[in-house]
């Protein structure tokens, strides 16, 4: 007890000149709080336990388990922080209150610290809560390229809050995308409002669960399907539902697309230079398809072009229908029984040339061509131009009207796939004569008056015939024959006349509407002998006859349709080498035209030979069985 008492008073006794001293000597010091401040440091020490409050004292504290050398604002108690207080040490600041030299629970600012987000570790600056010396509660986190703020649990993220540019993997029309995200998070994952970037999609809107609901996206790299084809590229516009729905575009490679959406797929729009195939008349082609999208199918109006191909029509659920217009598709058409396989370039239906159109069949195996321009009706001919070598035209005989069919070429207008309008038929004869027939056709036969050009080795000879329904009528003798008794009603020059015995034959009828001079120009000077001499081998020369006898003129009009006479002519020279000559008309013009002759008259012709038969009544007669030329 005494030892006690004696402690006590020695320490009070201390305190008492201590007071004294530093009240007698204020001016001692000429730095007094520096000074004042070190002085109570080594008291405190030397003296026992002493609070004091300080400003910016050197101190080193542990702030959430780190060490920091800087400067404490507040209460040491023994030269340790006591209760509140503040503390900086360089860019760091805390406020709050101290458990010895460990930061408990305050604010802190600047505190450096490395976290993880989504996989990856970020080193920046925490600013926020500290509870119980830890890093908990509710503060931010600042890096080079992220930016979290939200609540934290030991120095750790919770991951819930708000970022920006936050690496995350969401889902967009359930299609995983990973890129940066700034908008609020729940468990680091996109919840609320907010906005994804990765390389150039960009997307804002809702999210729930790091699944984009609700917004609008622009340059959206999706995967969508069309015509069972998966196609990667790019998607701008709504996302309702988390799905691609409501009117955008989207854009992969060449392809384009342009409309509504529903559910991630294409419903109604246009899309264009879509690669794709399609089957045409059994062929499959590769090719690019611009029109329309309908209920998430390839249907409506539309184009496809293949190569060499082009098509512009209908099509239906991604397939060609056929209706429409074609460019350069293989077609076979039948004309007269004939099958013709070219390329047709027009309208069609179910693939048919139907409407307006034009075929082309080049020479096949057998030489035979076609081309038309024109309608055409259900893959026949309609009513058009055709040039065509495999053409039939059908003719009657004058006098039994027995039909029979020349095949030939032809080009001018069909009606209706028959031969009906203006044309040319070019074909040869049955002695190999080859001519030109111009005028007008009803079906498939020449009718009216038909202009004639027959080929001949020495040159062209000019015809003008009369058809009726096919069949050859002669019904103005004075229009077909020359005689020197007959004046031309075109004028002063006589006509060339047909000369022949025995008709079968339309093309064996020739008439020439001349003045004489060009068939003599063309006549060979082939004299009468020189053709008996070898009848068969000068058919079809032209042969010149001067001063024949006219033996006997024989007037017939008991045909139905034409009435003739026939002329017996000697040859000169000769007394059994006969020809006849037959001229036709109407009963009345050959009746009036036979009172001109005079038995032993002597006549002149100019005829093209064209086959010879001996007589049945007598061998030594000659038939010319069809010649034509100039009668005088």
């Amino acid at each position: 007890m005494t030892k006690r008492i004696l402690v006590f008073f020695s320490c009070v006794l201390c305190a008492v000149l201590l007071i004294s001293c530093s009240q007698a000597t204020p001016e001692s010091s000429g730095k007094k709080d520096k000074f004042e401040t070190e002085e109570v440091e080594e008291q405190s020490f030397a003296a026992g336990p002493k609070k004091q409050s300080v400003t910016d004292h050197a101190l080193s504290v542990q702030i959430a388990g780190q060490e920091f050398a800087g400067y404490f604002t507040g209460t040491l108690n023994e030269g340790i922080p006591e209760g509140e207080g503040r503390f900086k040490a360089e860019k760091l600041i805390y406020k709050g209150t101290f458990q010895g030299i460990e930061a408990d629970t305050g604010t802190v600012g600047g505190y450096p610290l490395t976290v993880q987000f989504s996989g990856s570790e970020y080193t920046g600056i925490y600013q926020g809560d500290i509870v119980s010396g830890k890093l908990t509660g509710t503060g931010s986190f600042t890096s080079e390229n992220l930016l979290y703020d939200g609540s934290f649990e030991n120095g750790v993220p919770t991951g819930t809050g708000t970022v920006t540019h936050l690496p995350v993997s969401i889902m967009i029309s359930a299609q995983p995308l990973s890129g940066s995200y700034t908008g609020p998070i729940t468990g680091f994952l996109p919840e609320g409002e907010g906005s994804f970037e990765a390389d150039k999609t960009k997307y804002s809107g809702t999210f729930a669960a790091g699944a984009a609901q609700d917004g609008n996206a622009s340059d959206l790299a999706v995967t969508i399907k069309i015509a069972e084809t998966d196609y990667t590229g790019f998607y701008t516009g709504p996302v309702s539902g988390g799905a691609l729905t409501g009117d955008g575009t989207f854009t992969a490679d060449q392809l384009s697309y342009s409309g509504s959406f529903e559910a991630g797929a294409l419903k109604d729009g246009t899309l264009a230079n879509f690669p794709m195939k399609v089957t045409v008349q059994g062929t499959e082609l590769s090719g690019i398809y611009n029109g329309p999208v309908a209920s998430g199918a390839l249907t409506g109006d539309a184009s496809f072009t293949s190569d060499g191909l082009t098509y512009s029509g209908t099509f239906s659920s991604g397939a060609m229908t056929g209706d429409g217009t074609f460019s350069s598709i293989t077609a076979t058409i039948s004309f007269q029984d004939r099958a013709f396989t070219g390329t047709y370039t027009g309208q069609t239906s179910a693939f048919l040339p139907n409407g307006e159109g034009s075929f082309e069949a080049p020479s096949d195996g057998e030489g035979y061509y076609l081309s038309f321009t024109g309608t055409f009706l259900l893959g026949g001919l309609g009513t058009g131009t055709l040039s065509t070598n495999h053409c039939t035209v059908t003719f009657l005989t004058m006098l039994s009207k027995e039909s029979y069919t020349r095949l030939g070429t032809y080009s001018g207008t069909i009606t209706d796939g028959i031969l009906t309008g203006d044309g040319t038929f070019s074909c040869a004869n049955d002695y190999q004569i080859t001519y030109d027939e111009t005028g007008h056709l009803d079906n498939g036969s020449f009718n009216g008056i038909i202009h004639c050009i027959f080929h001949l080795a020495e040159g062209d000879l000019v015809a003008d015939r009369t058809f009726t329904g096919g069949q050859e009528s002669m019904t103005n003798p004075s229009h077909y024959f020359g005689h020197s008794m007959i004046t031309s009603d075109y004028g002063k020059s006589p006509y060339e006349i047909a000369v022949y015995n025995m008709i079968r034959d339309h093309d064996q009828a020739f008439f020439y509407r001349n003045d004489g001079s060009e068939l003599e120009a063309l006549v060979s000077g082939m004299t009468y002998d020189e053709y008996y001499s070898d009848p068969k081998g000068n058919a079809g020369k032209l042969l010149k006859v001067e001063g024949a006898t006219l033996y006997s003129c024989t007037l017939w009009t008991d045909y139905p349709d034409a009435s003739l006479i026939y002329l017996t002519l000697l040859m000169p020279g000769s007394q059994n080498q006969v020809v006849w000559l037959g001229l036709f008309g109407t009963a009345e013009e050959v009746t009036a035209l036979e009172s001109t002759f005079t038995i032993g008259q002597m006549i002149s012709f100019i005829a093209l030979p064209l086959k010879t038969a001996p007589s049945e009544e007598n061998e030594n007669y000659i038939y010319i069985d069809a010649l034509a030329g100039k009668i005088w």
